[in-house]
């Protein structure tokens, strides 16, 4: 059997995200050929990676990106109010979640991975107590 895991990584896309995220059709689409195929796939869900909020001082192959909270500028649009869980985690744990998998026989059709769990308002309270007062955007 061969294996195969979709370049989806994120979020577990779904028809009710469609009215917001009409490019999940892509994923959705490709989900489907998938299970009509040979292969045997996975489709991971991993949330956020915390790479980008390392950067530079944490080795990553990624290049630095600032959604909610922007280390460097001490400026912060935190989504929503702040509470939702969201989940973190960095591309070398990710790769050895997946190196792991590679020796599993069987995989589900959802691969989910969390290196950490906390809400962005925690995430923010988290960087104002290590780098000091940050300005809340709205």
């Amino acid at each position: 059997m061969k294996k195969f895991i979709p370049s989806e990584f994120g979020i577990k896309y779904t028809k009710d995200l469609l009215s917001f995220h009409p490019a999940a059709q892509w994923w959705l689409d490709a989900a489907d050929l998938l299970r009509n195929s040979h292969l045997q796939f996975t489709r991971i869900i991993l949330g956020w990676t915390l790479d980008h909020y390392g950067n530079p001082r944490v080795p990553s192959n990624l290049k630095p990106f600032s959604y909610a909270i922007d280390f460097h500028n001490r400026r912060a649009a935190i989504p929503g109010d702040g509470t939702a869980p969201v989940a973190f985690l960095h591309t070398k744990d990710l790769a050895k979640y997946i190196a792991a998998m590679l020796e599993q026989d069987n995989w589900p059709e959802h691969s989910a991975f969390a290196g950490d769990r906390m809400s962005w308002g925690e995430l923010l309270a988290l960087a104002e107590e290590v780098t000091g007062t940050y300005v809340l955007e709205s």
